[in-house]
C-alpha cells in the first residue's frame, strides 16, 4: 500500500489497534509506504512531513523506518527492525517533551534529547519488552506530582522553580522492562543540579496504578559526589545505585494521577548507611511498604 498525499486521519484506526493488540489473529502481510503532509494521531494532535515504510507480518508490526516532524521542525526518528526471532526498537527526537506531549503519555517535560532502545524479546503481540530510556538537557514545569512529594518530604525552594521557568535536569535514565501491562522500573535516576531523584517499582498501565519507591536528594550534584568516594561511596550512599549522601526515601501506592505518598523525613538528615538501619526498627519502614487503598474495581 502506498500512502501519498497532504492529510490522513488514523485516529480510529489506532484506537482499534489498541483494542486488538492482544489477540492472535494473523492476517496478510502487508508493506505500507508512507509520504504525507499531516497525520492525525489523536483528536487535534498532528505529525507533519511522515516518511517512510512499515512491515507487517500478518500478526505484528515487524519492519518500521519512520521519520516525521512535531513541531517547529523538531524530528522524531522511530526504526523496528527484526532479528533471530526478536525485534529491535529504537526512538530518538531533539524534543523529547514535544514528543511525550503529542503521544498524550506525559505534559510536564520542557525540551530535552530522547533516545530509547528496547527489544522486543518474540515476534508475539504480548512479547515482552526489555530497554531503555535516556533524556538529556530538559526543564520540568508543574509538575504536580513531584511538587507534592518536595512538599511532604519538607524540601523547599525547589517547588518555586516547579512553577516558575522550571527545574533543570541534565539526565534521566530509565531502565525498564514491560509485559502483559505492567512496566517494571529499576534504579531510573533523573540528576541535576538542584535535585536528583531514584525511582524503582512497577506501573500498571491497564488499572493506571503504580507501586514505586525511591529517594530525592536536594543538590544532588554536590550531595553524590560523597556516594562516588572510591571504597567509601557505598557507605555514604548505603549502597544504593545513584543514591546521594544526604536524601529523603519515598513511596508512592494508589492511582497514577494521585497516590498516596509517605516519606521518612529522618533520611533527609542522615547518611545512607543509616538509612539502611531505619528499615530494620520497628515500625520504622523507611521504604514506605505497600500501602492499602480501595479499588473501585474491586466487588469485594
Amino acid at each position: 500500500i502506498s500512502l501519498r498525499g497532504p492529510r490522513l486521519d488514523l485516529v480510529s484506526f489506532l484506537d482499534n489497534a489498541d483494542r486488538e493488540e492482544l489477540k492472535y489473529k494473523r492476517g496478510p502481510r502487508l508493506r505500507v509506504n508512507l509520504n504525507v503532509g499531516r497525520v492525525e494521531i489523536s483528536p487535534g494532535k498532528f505529525l507533519r512531513s511522515v516518511y517512510g515504510e512499515l512491515g507487517n507480518d500478518g500478526l505484528v508490526w515487524s519492519h518500521v523506518n519512520l521519520s516525521t516532524i512535531i513541531d517547529d521542525e523538531k524530528s522524531l526518528v522511530i526504526k523496528l527492525s527484526p532479528k533471530n526471532g526478536k525485534r529491535n526498537l529504537y526512538v530518538a527526537s531533539n524534543d523529547a517533551g514535544a514528543v511525550l506531549r503529542k503521544l498524550g503519555l506525559y505534559q510536564d517535560i520542557m525540551g530535552g534529547k530522547l533516545a530509547l532502545k528496547a527489544e522486543f524479546q518474540g515476534m508475539g503481540p504480548d512479547s515482552k519488552v526489555v530497554g531503555k530510556g535516556v533524556i538529556e538537557d530538559f526543564r520540568l514545569v508543574d509538575a504536580p506530582l513531584l511538587a507534592r512529594l518536595l512538599g511532604i518530604a519538607s524540601i523547599t525552594g525547589i517547588p518555586d522553580e516547579l512553577a516558575g521557568a522550571g527545574l533543570s535536569f541534565q539526565r534521566f535514565d530509565v531502565p525498564f522492562t514491560k509485559e502483559t501491562g505492567i512496566v517494571e522500573v529499576k534504579d531510573a535516576k533523573a540528576g541535576g543540579f538542584n535535585l536528583g531523584i531514584t525511582v524503582s517499582g512497577t506501573l500498571d498501565l491497564e488499572s493506571e496504578t503504580l507501586d514505586i519507591k525511591g529517594s530525592i536528594a536536594p543538590l544532588d550534584k554536590v550531595n553524590s559526589l560523597f556516594g562516588s568516594i572510591p571504597l567509601f561511596g557505598v557507605l555514604f550512599s548505603g549502597g544504593e545505585k545513584g543514591g546521594g549522601l544526604f536524601a529523603a526515601e519515598y513511596s508512592m501506592v494508589g492511582p497514577i494521577d494521585d497516590p498516596e505518598i509517605t516519606t521518612n523525613p529522618l533520611t533527609a538528615l542522615t547518611p545512607g548507611i543509616f538509612r539502611k538501619l531505619f528499615e530494620i526498627l520497628p515500625g520504622a519502614n523507611s521504604r514506605g511498604g505497600t500501602t492499602d487503598w480501595p479499588d473501585p474495581d474491586d466487588p469485594n
